[in-house]
């Protein structure tokens, strides 16, 4: 989630600027490129249409799902963290020379991640197993289904027209499942993918989606189809509890910030005025937002549990296991209980709200916080240091750190100098 609190101020992005930034970021990712044993990612022509589509895997195959990194955030309640351990002393296993940002990682291992003109599948080894020729453009990161499926917003290389803009389902394989064009822009908001294969696709104003300033889309990876579920509001991060309760951080078009629930279904459960930036949903139906000046705990009904002032900004949460939250700033971490109450605190490496840090929490509680200084700290649970790590120079790129965790101790690293690395125990 450490990528939302940079959507906001996408929102009031003409179609022009678009453009322009994103021809500035196409001149500068390069080329990807797996360097283990010299192989190399090239173009590919597009994957054909599916002629089945795969099925959504019974829920006691989700434990696989999730043992894999399978969405920003990591689970649909964004926690930030994996039921598996992580290494305590990572060495590198491949690079890959790209800036690929919310890479998202699959049960057996597959990276999935957008590269300068198309989605990439690497192999848990890092070699390229295939190319959909696209870009992210306006767009969003990918999520992976239950059943293997990639959920993904993007466009056609150059375009920034959100009446051309694609949503695709993928199969592991690469072959397209389902396509959908011109609902729009996400402008970076990570999509949600649900347990039962729903994927939901925030859409972030001011550009028009079905002649609405922003929206909420949900689609059914099964069968491609979808339908609105918000229409009117800006969505700027989405979130699903354990009973299947959404819960939003929106905006209208006059500015007006409000953190919500919704059913399912799309009915609004609750809405409180809220204009933070992070959104993470704990057990019990509570829910947490965090952003600038505040960090809040919000329980069943909306009901405010406690509020925290937090003048030096929330920039990254996650959830560990005992309940306990890790929030990152520019340059600290702290672990908060459950009742908000601080545990303790500690200095790491600089970051800033433009390149914020990225914090992830493995099944052991140990944390691991990528910096824009281009360190990685490895935390204990009760809050020392276990090892740090070079993953860049600092601000070397326009690239903001981030991390995800996968099956067998890897740790996926998009570094600050603009590179994609694995490391392992």
């Amino acid at each position: 989630m450490e990528h939302v609190s940079m959507v906001r101020a996408k929102r009031a992005t003409t179609n022009a600027a678009a453009l322009v930034v994103a021809l500035i970021l196409l001149g500068t990712l390069g080329a990807v490129r797996a360097t283990t044993k010299s192989h190399s990612i090239t173009a590919a022509a597009a994957p054909p249409i599916a002629k089945s589509v795969g099925q959504v895997l019974p829920a006691r195959n989700i434990r696989s799902w999730l043992r894999g990194w399978p969405m920003v955030g990591h689970d649909p309640q964004r926690t930030n963290r994996s039921p598996v351990v992580g290494p305590l002393h990572p060495h590198l296993l491949w690079t890959v020379k790209s800036k690929v940002p919310d890479a998202v990682i699959g049960s057996d291992g597959t990276v999935y991640a957008w590269g300068p003109r198309h989605l990439v599948a690497l192999s848990a080894s890092g070699h390229q197993q295939w190319l959909y020729p696209a870009w992210e453009g306006a767009g969003g990161p990918p999520a992976i289904a239950p059943n293997g499926e990639i959920g993904v917003l993007g466009s056609p290389v150059n375009v920034t027209d959100p009446q051309r803009s694609t949503l695709l389902v993928i199969t592991s394989t690469g072959r397209i499942a389902s396509k959908t064009d011109g609902l729009g822009f996400s402008k970076g908001a990570a999509p949600l993918m649900t347990k039962r294969g729903n994927l939901y696709v925030p859409f972030v104003g001011p550009d028009l989606v079905e002649h609405q300033y922003g929206a909420l889309v949900v689609v059914t990876v099964r069968s491609g189809l979808h339908r609105f579920v918000l229409k009117g509001r800006s969505v700027d991060a989405v979130a699903q509890g354990s009973s299947g309760t959404l819960f939003a951080l929106v905006e209208d078009d006059n500015g007006n910030a409000s953190f919500l629930a919704l059913s399912s279904s799309g009915s609004r459960l609750w809405e409180k005025h809220d204009s933070n930036s992070l959104l993470l949903v704990g057990s019990h139906g509570r829910a947490y937002t965090a952003g600038t000046n505040t960090m809040v705990a919000y329980g069943v009904g909306g009901k405010v549990l406690w509020r925290l002032n937090k003048s030096d900004g929330a920039l990254a949460m996650a959830l560990r296991a005992d309940g306990s939250l890790l929030v990152a700033g520019e340059d600290w971490l702290e672990a908060v209980n459950s009742t908000g109450k601080r545990l303790w605190r500690l200095r790491l490496g600089k970051s800033s709200s433009s390149y914020p840090p990225s914090v992830v929490v493995d099944a052991a509680g140990t944390a691991y916080v990528a910096s824009d200084d281009g360190e990685l700290a490895l935390v204990s649970r009760d809050g020392k240091v276990l090892d740090r790590l070079a993953i860049g120079s600092p601000r070397a790129s326009s690239s903001r750190p981030t991390l995800a965790l996968g099956p067998g101790k890897r740790l996926l690293v998009s570094a600050t100098d603009g590179a994609l690395r694995e490391y392992g125990p």
